[in-house]
């Protein structure tokens, strides 16, 4: 028995001085294929594991090879082990952010990272549209040939039974060149049309809060379509099927030119408040008749829209005028009412004729000064049923001072302008589009006041789809 535990020794002593004398190269050689005769069967699980580790595992491409090049890629393959953690875990996190499965990283199957998608969010809608506006402006000081492809998003969220949010955004990249005398909003980037969460209290009272797009009040002589902070509640009354009467009750911040404003003296929050009557009937001699009757009321705004105000029409206070915007102030306080009405005919199955006027009045001025009107028609023509004409006429004047020229209409040349609009253009039924075309001429009303005492005209072609589902 001691013979034999000797002999265990002396053969084990010399097998360890063996491997001290071998190449690294040759004792790897021979570890290897002594673990190939003496591997046991792989089951198919443990064979998909190892197949689907082998990729992240770099080996001798050549297995004819005797030996490994050098004692550098001995040590590589000892630290296999380490790049191997160090590879799973930068391949994982690539393919969670590439939203991939994390295949041959686990044995059991996965599954893709969700994704959004707006038809499977309930109560969640998104549409998109996008036009091309091609602009050509021409007045006594100014000249300006501009590009404007823009690029607009809504969305739609029926967050509670009684509680959604909205949102409708814009896009505006302007390309081409514009001379002009005084700096102008320059409306370019992403802007939000509207922003808000709308709250349904009863069946007849709701209120909407955030960002809201003022086209609700259909008077673009009293304020286009700027966006304002404000809150809006809205009360229904009781009329017969086919009838509608509507009161609307708005508190806004009347925006500046940019969020600050450049003013030593600490001022007040300007406001923008109305209040409106809005009446619709559908079915009366088939026609749709809809009135809107508005008072309005602008407050505390600041110099530096007062100074803007100035160039576009409006008259300011010359015993506070000094060489700083901060000395502005208009002459004429901004109090009045607005009424817009417009009907709607049907002449025939392909024929129809829309009438309607807007007037608009400040108590502040003198009579010379306070009063703007809009009169327009439009046709409409059903083409075999690809395409709908509609051709346009309008009318309009808007005196120095019946509004703030800042938030007036640059489609109708702000304040102190009188001239006309006609427009052209065409709908296509199947694909949404519409081509069309504008052309105004203006002149001022009074040619004494400075600075735009010429006449303008405006040529604009355009493109736009209808908004689409996403």
């Amino acid at each position: 028995m001691i013979k034999i535990f000797a002999l265990f020794i002396f053969l084990h002593i010399s097998h360890i001085q063996a491997e001290e004398w071998l190449p690294a190269s040759q004792i790897d050689n021979q570890k290897n294929l002594f673990a190939q005769k003496n591997k046991r069967p792989q089951t198919k699980a443990q064979a998909k594991t190892e197949a689907e580790t082998s990729q992240y595992i770099s080996t001798p491409t050549d297995k004819n090879d005797e030996a490994l090049q050098n004692e550098t890629n001995r040590q590589e393959y000892k630290n296999k082990d380490l790049t191997f953690h160090s590879q799973t875990s930068d391949n994982f996190q690539n393919l969670a952010e590439n939203n991939e499965p994390a295949r041959n990283l686990i044995d059991e199957d996965s599954s893709s990272f969700p994704s959004l998608d707006f038809q499977k969010i309930e109560g969640l809608s998104a549409f998109w549209k996008t036009d091309f506006i091609t602009k050509f402006l021409s007045d006594q000081h100014e000249t300006c040939f501009i590009g404007m492809p823009g690029f607009y998003g809504k969305l739609n969220w029926e967050l509670l039974d009684a509680v959604s949010f909205h949102t409708q955004t814009v896009f505006i990249g302007p390309r081409g060149f514009c001379q002009s005398v005084f700096e102008r909003d320059d409306r370019r980037g992403w802007h939000f049309l509207d922003y808000f969460i709308q709250g349904d209290i009863s069946p007849r009272l709701s209120l909407k809060l955030g960002i809201i797009k003022q086209d609700f009040l259909s008077a673009p002589l009293l304020m286009t379509d700027k966006s304002l902070y404000s809150l809006v509640a809205r009360y229904s009354l009781n009329l017969p099927s086919d009838n509608e009467l509507f009161l609307l009750f708005q508190t806004a911040i009347a925006n500046s030119l940019g969020l600050f404003t450049e003013d030593y003296h600490k001022t007040r929050i300007p406001s923008f408040i109305t209040a409106s009557t809005v009446f619709q009937t559908k079915r009366l001699l088939n026609s749709s008749i809809k009135n809107i009757f508005t008072l309005w009321h602008y407050n505390n705004l600041s110099p530096a829209i007062a100074k803007n105000s100035q160039r576009l029409g409006n008259h300011l206070d010359k015993s506070r005028l000094g060489q700083d915007d901060a000395d502005s102030i208009f002459q004429y306080k901004f109090f009045g009412l607005h009424n817009h009405l417009k009907l709607k005919k049907n002449l025939s199955d392909l024929w129809i004729l829309e009438m309607g006027g807007e007037f608009l009045h400040n108590f502040s001025p003198p009579p010379t000064y306070n009063k703007g009107a809009r009169i327009y028609s439009s046709i409409y023509h059903n083409y075999k049923n690809i395409m709908e004409l509609k051709g346009s006429m309008a009318f309009f004047a808007n005196q120095s001072d019946s509004s703030v020229a800042y938030y007036s209409s640059e489609i109708y040349g702000r304040n102190n302008r009188k001239g006309f609009l006609t427009k052209a253009e065409s709908h296509f039924f199947n694909s949404g589009l519409t081509l069309g075309a504008s052309f105004v001429y203006s002149r001022p009303i009074n040619p004494n006041k400075p600075p735009f005492t010429g006449p303008a005209l405006s040529l604009s072609v355009f493109l736009k789809t209808d908004y689409i589902a996403i």
